[in-house]
C-alpha cells in the first residue's frame, strides 16, 4: 500500500509502522521521533482538497488507524486514542457509500475499522467517564465492508455442520431457519471471527441499557435481544477453504471464533438481559466456554476471554484463565494482556467480597473497567 510513493498520505503510513515497530522493540525516543513526523504528514494529507483519490484516502485511514493503535498501546491518555480514531472516521467518509458492498484493499480496511469501532464501542459503552470525543465515537454510523449475513436470509436446511468442539457443543438445536450446511458464514481470521459475529455484538451493546432506564426490560428491549441471541444460536462460522490454511491453523480459527459466539451469548444474557449467574441457560453456556478454552489451551482475543473470566465459578477455571494469560505475556509483553489480567483479579475480588449470584454483571464490568487510568482496548 505504500510502495515508493512520496504522497503524504504514504509517508505518514511508513512513519506510522516505524513508530510502531519502535515502540514494539522498546524504543520510546524514536517511537515518539516517527510518531510526530507520521502525524505532520497525516495533517498535510488531510488538508489537501477533496475529493480524494481513492489510493490515497486507504493510505490516510491506515495511518490514522495505526496511530490510534499506537495511543492504545501506549495508555497515557483517555483521548488520543479516540482523537485519532475519529479522524479515521471522518477520513472514511470521504469514501464510504452505506449500503455499498466493498472488495479487495477498500474491504479490509472497512473490516478493520469495523472490528475496531465494536470493540471500542464496549469500551465506551462501560466507561463512566466519557468525554466529548469518545460520546462522538459512540454516535457515528456503522462502516462496514458488506451488509452481514442473518438468520432471515438462509433457506430451511436440516444438514449438519461439524462443531468445532464435538464432543461437548451439543445445545444448538436444528431449526428451520439454521443456516444452510454447505453456506456457512467465512471466519475474518484477523479479528477472530465472522463480519456477522461483529454486526451482532455491535447491536448488542446498542441494547445494554441502565437497570433504571424504562427501556431496559421493556417490550421492544425483549424483542431485539431475542432476535439477537436467536441470530448466536443459528451462527456457524467456518474459515474460507485455503490450501495455506489447514491442519493447527484452521482448526484454532474454527475455534476461537466459536469461543467469540460463546461469549457474545454469555455477555447477552449476564449484562444485556441482567440474567443471574446461577440461572441453568447461564451455568450451561458458562461450562461450554471453559470447555472450549480447555480445547484450545491458548487464547489471543482479549474481548471473550475478559467475558468468559468474569463467569469463572471455580479455582481450576480460575487457574485456566490465568495460565492462558500467562502463555500470551511470555510470547510478547503487551500492556494489553497486563491490563487485562489486572482487571480479571479485580473483577474476581469483588465477586469473591460480594454474593456473586446477586452481583449484577453490567456493575461489575463498569466497576473494573473504571478502575484503571484510561478506557482498556479490547483489541
Amino acid at each position: 500500500m505504500t510502495s515508493n510513493s512520496t504522497r503524504s498520505s504514504a509517508m505518514a503510513l511508513r512513519q506510522t509502522l516505524l513508530a510502531l515497530s519502535f515502540q514494539f522493540f522498546f524504543v520510546p525516543s524514536k517511537a515518539i521521533q516517527h510518531q510526530n513526523q507520521a502525524i505532520q504528514h497525516l495533517q498535510t494529507s488531510i488538508d489537501r482538497t477533496l475529493p480524494w483519490d481513492k489510493d490515497e484516502a486507504l493510505q490516510a485511514i491506515a495511518a490514522s488507524m495505526l496511530l490510534s493503535v499506537y495511543e492504545m498501546e501506549n495508555g497515557e491518555s483517555p483521548l488520543r486514542w479516540a482523537i485519532f480514531f475519529s479522524g479515521t472516521k471522518r477520513i472514511v467518509d470521504t469514501i464510504y457509500t452505506p449500503g455499498e458492498t466493498y472488495e479487495g484493499d477498500s474491504a479490509v480496511m472497512m473490516d478493520w475499522i469495523f472490528y475496531y469501532y465494536t470493540m471500542c464501542k464496549f469500551s465506551v459503552l462501560h466507561w463512566l467517564r466519557t468525554d466529548e470525543q469518545q460520546t462522538w465515537i459512540a454516535r457515528q454510523r456503522k462502516i462496514i465492508s458488506k451488509p452481514p449475513h442473518s438468520v432471515s436470509q438462509h433457506t430451511a436446511s436440516s444438514g449438519i455442520v461439524p462443531s468445532p468442539f464435538p464432543l461437548f457443543i451439543t445445545n444448538r438445536k436444528i431449526s428451520r431457519k439454521i443456516p444452510q450446511a454447505n453456506s456457512p458464514i467465512q471466519i475474518l481470521t484477523s479479528w477472530g471471527c465472522s463480519l456477522e459475529l461483529l454486526d451482532i455484538l455491535y447491536e448488542i451493546f446498542d441494547n445494554v441499557f441502565d437497570r433504571d432506564s424504562e427501556q431496559h426490560k421493556s417490550p421492544e428491549h425483549n424483542i431485539r435481544l431475542k432476535a439477537l441471541e436467536q441470530r448466536l444460536h443459528h451462527l456457524i462460522q467456518c474459515e474460507h477453504s485455503d490450501i495455506s490454511n489447514v491442519g493447527q491453523v484452521s482448526s484454532y480459527n474454527t475455534q476461537i471464533a466459536e469461543f467469540y459466539r460463546l461469549a457474545a451469548l454469555l455477555y447477552l444474557q449476564r449484562v444485556a438481559r441482567n440474567s443471574p449467574r446461577d440461572a441453568p441457560h447461564v451455568i450451561k453456556l458458562a461450562a461450554d466456554a471453559y470447555r472450549a478454552l480447555e480445547v484450545m489451551a491458548r487464547c489471543d482475543r482479549p474481548w471473550p476471554l475478559f467475558v468468559i473470566a468474569l463467569e469463572a465459578s471455580t479455582e481450576d477455571e480460575r487457574r485456566l484463565v490465568l495460565v492462558t494469560i500467562e502463555t500470551l505475556l511470555e510470547r510478547r509483553p503487551l500492556r494489553k494482556w497486563m491490563t487485562l489480567r489486572t482487571m480479571i483479579q479485580q473483577a474476581w475480588s469483588q465477586i469473591d467480597l460480594a454474593k456473586a449470584n446477586n452481583l449484577d454483571a453490567l456493575l461489575l464490568y463498569q466497576s473494573v473497567i473504571n478502575h484503571q487510568r484510561v478506557p482498556p482496548m479490547f483489541i
